[in-house]
């Protein structure tokens, strides 16, 4: 069985917002990633989303829509994943320090500079961004 993990873009002003992991995140220390958080309990996902992205940034954006949920399988297990989008009105993030060391918001095109958590780019594709 899967765990569930909510993933959250975040977008402002044609920019998506990514957040480097600390040096001891349990998974995958140091790479990039949007917003997420897993899923322990029943729980409204969108809810959960918006509660994450206000956590680990700061920010209250708004609800713009969910995407198709898929599986992905990596060294740390199976993953079914819950994309959503938000539209931030702030560009100004209080990163979460015991979660993550910085963020940048870059263009959906230049993901592929960063080191990030394994098939990243599926949350882009399930909200049909690229």
């Amino acid at each position: 069985m899967a765990n569930e993990i909510i993933v959250c873009v975040v977008q402002h002003e044609g920019k998506i917002l990514l957040l480097k992991r600390t040096a001891h995140h349990e998974h995958d220390p140091h790479k990039w990633e949007f917003v997420s958080g897993l899923l322990k309990t029943p729980v409204n996902k969108t809810f959960r989303a918006q509660e994450q992205i206000e956590l680990e940034t700061g920010l209250s954006p708004e609800f713009v829509k969910h995407g198709t949920p898929f599986e992905v399988e990596d060294k740390y297990g199976k993953w079914k994943v819950h994309p959503f989008l938000f539209n931030a009105n702030s560009s100004q993030v209080r990163v979460k320090m015991d979660d993550h060391v910085q963020y940048r918001w870059i263009k959906k095109n230049e993901l592929g500079l960063f080191e990030c958590v394994k098939d990243l780019h599926k949350n882009l594709e399930a909200l049909q961004l690229v």
